[in-house]
């Protein structure tokens, strides 16, 4: 966690932005501006140092939102106001943490410029450290262990959307249609966030954390996943014990490279039990194991063969097929096509079907073979498509 004291920093760590992993970025190599004083904080509106940059390659760029000070007393982020250590939302902290007790906060002008100087005086005296506040079950159930990038991609193009973007490559922001905001997440309030209050992300976080999630539609899963396990402490038999009051198991899988497991029922309603019981509670030889439903297992889409050979040498099995999938229809009527060609030796093709309102749809044909010429048999001459008597063009001279 980044220490609060201001007394115990280096130079460097007085010139550098607090900002956590996640807002840094993966990438080892970064590009990061300062402009002295460029802005206001919008929590106690003093102007503050601004730091730019972007955390990687196809991400937006970041720049801090509030000043040094404010993010000290609060010990989080200047840029996504999230907690340092845990990676999560002050209101979400504020919640969990059980020895916590709020501030209240200023609203005139006059209030906050004194709640700026009183938060300074007790950073100056080394008064506001997070440090010893203990963490409850809930804090470890939401705690993020790792950095997450995603919040770092850019936004959607509202012109791309439309239809109207002509930047191309070069538009900075997303032009993928997949990616979908959430109006309420989209329009939040920063000191909102920084008070932990009204906050979206968080109470969407609390109500996961009290209720168990919703079961899937698909009434052939009855599999649940138990994460964050720790195998010098919990064994299959000790998992298996612990499930079988709630049903039979009909298969339990054990990945130790992802610290997981999964757990098959044998029926739906077993599994909906067990998850509903041990939801936030499944705790074997002080390891909390945090429970979840299985996604349900795609099958691997099957590749087409487009081997001509073997098309070749199943011609006679494919005339014979009636029930085809489409595909393999189409892979049919082409061998049928070549092999009578080959029978009739003609030049001949079948002509493609005829649009709706289209009375005489010409037929273009290429490669086309002239007839052979009666003279000069022994000179070669090019052979274009507009040759063939039989297409548009003009025609071959003898």
């Amino acid at each position: 966690m980044y220490k609060s004291k201001q007394k115990e920093e280096t130079p460097q760590q007085q010139d550098f932005p607090i900002a956590c992993e996640s807002c840094l970025g993966d990438s080892p190599y970064m590009t990061m501006t300062k402009e002295e004083f460029g802005k206001e904080c919008k929590i106690c509106t003093r102007p503050f140092n601004v730091f730019r940059w972007k955390p990687g390659r196809g991400t937006r760029f970041k720049s801090t939102e509030i000043c040094k000070m404010c993010a000290q007393v609060k010990n989080v982020c200047q840029v996504c106001i999230h907690d340092l250590e845990f990676g999560l939302p002050v209101q979400v902290r504020d919640a969990a943490l059980a020895s916590f007790s709020g501030q209240q906060t200023a609203v005139t002008e006059k209030g906050i410029e004194y709640q700026a100087a009183m938060n300074q005086k007790m950073l100056d005296n080394g008064e506001i450290s997070y440090d010893n506040f203990q963490p409850t079950e809930v804090i470890k159930q939401l705690a993020r262990t790792a950095p997450y990038h995603k919040k770092n991609q850019p936004h959607v193009c509202t012109f791309f959307l439309k239809g109207n973007c002509n930047r191309g490559d070069a538009c900075p922001y997303s032009h993928s249609a997949e990616q979908h905001t959430d109006p309420e997440l989209a329009h939040q309030d920063i000191r909102d966030r920084y008070n932990g209050i009204n906050d979206p992300v968080a109470e969407r976080m609390l109500k996961r954390a009290q209720y168990p999630p919703k079961p899937p539609l698909d009434k052939s899963i009855t599999t649940l996943f138990l994460g964050d396990l720790d195998f010098e402490k919990v064994k299959e038999e000790d998992i298996k014990a612990h499930l079988f009051p709630y049903g039979t198991l009909k298969k339990l899988k054990i990945v130790t490279a992802q610290n997981c497991a999964f757990a098959t029922f044998n029926t739906r309603q077993e599994a909906e039990t067990a998850i509903s019981q041990l939801y936030s509670k499944f705790n074997i030889n002080e390891n909390d194991i945090r429970l979840n439903w299985s996604k349900a297992n795609k099958g691997k889409p099957k590749v087409m063969s487009n081997n001509n050979n073997s098309n070749n040498s199943n011609i006679a099995s494919t005339e014979t097929t009636t029930t085809e999938t489409p595909n393999t229809a189409a892979e049919t009527t082409t061998t049928t096509t070549e092999a009578t060609e080959t029978s009739n030796n003609t030049d001949k093709t079948p002509a493609p079907p005829k649009p709706a309102g289209v009375k005489n749809f010409p037929t273009f044909k290429f490669n086309a073979v002239p007839p052979p010429s009666k003279t000069n048999t022994n000179t070669t001459k090019p052979v274009y498509s507009s040759m063939d008597p039989s297409s548009y063009g003009g025609k071959y001279a003898s």
